[in-house]
């Protein structure tokens, strides 16, 4: 007993040291309890100078939060033979560099794809291929006649206009997909491995594609008299060289005017845009949130380092502190990520929800907290339907026909609440609070708790109540004065409910 008592005269004095030194303890109360308790004669539980060291000690703890009295011990910052662990900070602020680096350019992934995406989206809004081909055919029809081609100019012209867009795209994914490439070996993660970027048509009759015949430019020439063709050509021709005039046609106005647009070009472009997303999945989704909230993480160690009131925290503590801001920020992703729907453009995170991500990796207890909150009203939620009883059956027969349902028994009298126990008896004063239980019967409708002592009285947070338990919590600061707390249960109607015994509060 006496070492376990020297113990904690032994912590006092490390928190004593350490509080008086970072100018954290808020008054000399701890000092007039250590040295009452040294003045003492026999040193036991039951003496008052024990209870006020405890208190006091307590309370000291409280006030040098978030350090704890085990981090002091590990490594005091103000004992003489403290050093300052170099090679950790060194390596803590090399992988802080590297990960801030890795962020930024996985941002940047993210940004051009999500922007090529969009461009893509107003590409295909535009149908280049249908303009394409309706283009092609007015190119037979035109006639060098003056004032009569202005329709197919201008067609013509919203045509290139199209065409720069798509060669600008084709240019941009080229360079995307090579950056992926480069900086992620994630080829195995997507439906199909990256297509290659559409062949320009050049000029000298070269097709792009070999999923359809090569013909060479000018075979139906500019201003030529061939007619389109019409319904009537069905009656003589098989459906299937009508098709193949018109892929001939289309093949050679796109290699006569040098454009990137073809029928066969668009499939290209399109399966090269689900890679895209696909890759902004797994950035904005994982490796993003990820990032951001470890950077949090490791900006909150590296500030509190920089504080030499504050012990540094071990090298395990680091990582696993870093790991879950990672986790964190995964988990935030999932909550705020917009569901996915095909039919619209792309959606994805934006840099704002990085930052938040940053900032939950950075003070991850606000995270956790939150958890914490919804885990108890699920739980609680869980509680009411329970308590809400199974719908009665129907009876089946022995043969398995229906039986008559017995009659319903009389509604006995509801039997009185009755609280028989308390646990635990005694609570400490803490900066937190405190859950205490009561057990009896009948007790699923109480209403409301009051811890009192004289003219103060503190309603109870929390209540949880069954049957036979009611459990609440209720804050008892250092503040209050310790001894003797009678506890007032009411039930729904407002009617008392006794208690056994007082609530000592030490």
């Amino acid at each position: 007993m006496s070492n376990t008592l020297d113990d904690m005269l032994d912590d006092a004095k490390i928190l004593a040291d350490y509080g008086w030194r970072s100018g954290q303890l808020k008054d000399a109360r701890l000092f007039e309890a250590i040295a009452a308790f040294e003045n003492l004669g026999a040193r036991t539980w039951k003496a008052p100078e024990t209870a006020n060291l405890q208190d006091a000690l307590n309370e000291a703890v409280v006030s040098i939060a978030p350090t704890t009295l085990s981090d002091i011990k590990r490594r005091n910052p103000f004992a003489a033979s403290t050093r300052p662990e170099t090679v950790k900070r060194i390596a803590l602020i090399a992988f802080s560099i590297l990960l801030m680096v890795l962020t930024a350019r996985f941002t940047i992934l993210y940004n051009t794809g999500v922007e090529l995406a969009a461009q893509l989206d107003e590409i295909n809004d535009a149908r280049p291929a249908e303009k394409m081909a309706a283009v092609a055919r007015q190119w037979l029809s035109a006639k060098d006649e003056a004032g009569t081609n202005e329709t197919y100019y201008r067609m013509l012209d919203e045509l290139r206009e199209l065409d720069s867009q798509v060669r600008a795209y084709s240019a941009g994914y080229a360079e995307y997909r090579e950056a992926v490439r480069w900086w992620t070996p994630w080829n195995y993660l997507f439906q199909q491995p990256f297509p290659q970027a559409p062949q320009m048509v050049s000029g000298d009759g070269a097709a792009d594609a070999a999923s359809y015949p090569q013909v060479s430019c000018g075979m139906m020439p500019q201003g030529a008299t061939v007619i389109l063709p019409s319904p009537d050509d069905f009656a003589g021709k098989p459906p299937g060289s009508i098709l193949n005039r018109n892929k001939e046609l289309i093949a050679n106005f796109a290699c006569t005017e040098a454009l990137a647009i073809t029928p066969y070009s668009m499939p290209v472009l399109v399966a090269g845009g689900a890679d895209i997303r696909n890759i902004l999945k797994v950035l904005g989704l994982w490796l993003l949130p990820a990032f951001y909230g470890a950077l949090g993480a490791t900006i909150s160690y590296m500030r509190a380092i920089l504080n030499p009131v504050l012990p540094d925290p071990p090298m395990e503590r680091i990582v696993h502190r870093i790991a879950l801001g990672g986790f964190a920020g995964i988990i935030f992703a999932w909550f705020w990520a917009p569901s996915a729907d095909a039919s619209q453009d792309f959606v994805g995170l934006t840099i704002n929800s990085f930052a938040v991500a940053f900032i939950i990796g950075f003070s991850i207890d606000v995270l956790f907290a939150l958890l914490d909150t919804l885990v108890r009203f699920l739980q609680n939620v869980v509680n009411q339907i329970g308590q809400a009883g199974a719908p009665a059956q129907a009876a089946v027969g022995a043969r398995g026909g229906p039986t008559r349902p017995a009659p319903a028994p009389l509604p006995a009298a509801a039997p009185s609440p009755v609280i028989r126990g308390l646990a635990p008896a005694a609570v400490p004063r803490a900066a937190t609070p405190v859950v205490i239980t009561l057990t009896g019967d009948g007790l699923a409708n109480v209403q409301s708790i009051v811890v009192a002592n004289g003219e103060i009285a503190i309603e109870a947070t929390d209540i949880e109540v069954t049957d036979r338990s009611v459990a609440f919590s209720v804050l008892l600061d250092p503040g209050q004065p310790a001894g003797d707390w009678s506890i007032a249960v009411t039930d729904a109607t407002g009617a008392a409910i006794a208690v056994p015994g007082p609530l000592t509060v030490t």
